[in-house]
């Protein structure tokens, strides 16, 4: 098992990327028949799991709930049987460390992991203390801004789904890919871990979650400007020694550009289409089913109806799309380069899609107040777009498809 002698309740993820997926380029540790052994690690979901996800190589247990913790707050914890390539318990908790990434991106969710091997067991999965499991992840599951802890089993199934088509892309992509999505799918994770303490940072590494793998679908020459009079220029400057400095100054200015705005809204545009973002699920999709499954009598479907106000995707213009693409990158610019927030008021919204803020603002030449109105995708919306853009490219470099 790679890694360090002593984790020291840290976690470096790089250690975890060829423990989830073992490269094929390097030698792997042989072992009998006699050493095989069966070991179980644990994630921390903010759901409660009823059902076992089996996924071949190993499988998602049903969640183990914690009750007895202070106030309105409760654990829920999913022991992992792990896959037959971990063979020994030193560093095996790395394999759920990499689990809890993609759990974590394919139900857009937060899901926790445990950062040390004491807690691996091996056969019986109920030898752990669960208790103190529970610390390390105490989910809100009343009150103001609880986790939504109940799913209904439609719902339950579409994650499963999710996770499997996931681990797809994973285990079928070269291994350099992986690495790269892998590592994309962990900033996901993080931004859904994030969202509560800080909204912005969570916000910008979804949208770096999408840059990363952008950079490497959408090349430079597929989007740079040419100007009109480039050919011209070039020609003048064989006779002219003035306009050949300023003619290789614009050259070296103009290489130095990565045109990662563009290449980062063409990504989207190819593999997550605006045609496909009204597949994102209204936020009470999953009360809905549940009361469905329950028989609750009434018809709950007009809390999941497009409300007068709203806008979808179908109502805006592709110059619109294409401004609220260029400002998602702004704003995670903003906030690399200056620490400004995005322009939300609220960290969910009340839409499906789309938030509008409306400010007042003064013209620098005539003085004169006028209003605006900035369109801008809600945290749901990105994930959804980071979910599809990257699953989607994965699958179209997938070995087998």
């Amino acid at each position: 098992m790679l890694g360090r002698a002593v984790t020291e309740d840290h976690v470096m993820f790089k250690e975890c990327i060829p423990v989830f997926r073992p490269n094929p380029n390097e030698q792997q540790p042989h072992f009998g028949k006699e050493e095989i052994r069966e070991f179980y690690s644990y994630v921390l979901l903010d759901f409660e799991l009823l059902e076992e996800w089996d996924y071949g190589n190993f499988k998602v247990m049903p969640t183990v709930r914690v009750d007895d913790l202070p106030g309105p707050y409760r654990a829920f914890i999913a022991p992992v049987k792990l896959p037959n390539w971990i063979h020994e318990r030193h560093n095996s908790h790395f394999f759920t460390v990499g689990l809890s990434a993609v759990l974590s991106f394919a139900t857009s969710r937060p899901v926790k992991y445990i950062r040390d091997d004491c807690y691996v067991t091996e056969g019986n999965i109920l030898d752990v203390d669960f208790n103190e499991l529970a610390l390390k992840f105490p989910v809100l599951f009343a009150g103001t801004g609880a986790h939504e802890t109940t799913i209904s089993k439609e719902t339950s199934s579409k994650y499963y789904q999710k996770v499997k088509e996931t681990l797809d892309v994973l285990f079928n992509v070269p291994y350099g890919l992986y690495v790269s999505l892998i590592q994309s799918i962990r900033l996901v994770q993080l931004a859904h871990l994030t969202k509560r303490d800080d909204f912005s940072l969570s916000y910008y590494l979804l949208a770096s979650a999408i840059e990363n793998i952008a950079q490497k679908a959408i090349t430079r020459d597929s989007v740079k400007d040419k100007h009109p009079l480039e050919k011209q220029w070039k020609i003048l400057a064989e006779s002219n020694e003035v306009i050949k400095e300023l003619y290789k100054t614009y050259k070296e200015s103009s290489g130095k550009n990565k045109y990662i705005s563009k290449r980062f809204s063409k990504f989207i545009l190819k593999y997550c289409p605006v045609d496909t973002w009204e597949l994102l699920e209204h936020p009470d999709q999953n009360k809905v089913s549940y009361y469905d499954e329950l028989n609750y009598g009434n018809n709950w479907r007009w809390l999941t109806q497009k409300k007068w106000f709203e806008k979808y995707p179908s109502d805006l213009t592709q110059d619109e799309i294409e401004t609220i693409l260029s400002d998602l990158y702004k704003h995670r610019s903003n906030f690399t380069h200056q620490g400004l927030s995005p322009p939300h008021s609220y960290p969910d919204g009340h839409n499906r899609f789309f938030e509008e803020e409306h400010s007042s603002k003064i013209d620098d030449k005539t003085g004169k107040y006028y209003h605006e109105t900035l369109i801008i995708p809600n945290y749901r919306l990105v994930s959804f777009i980071a979910y599809n853009s990257i699953i989607e490219f994965g699958k179209s470099k997938r070995a087998f498809k």
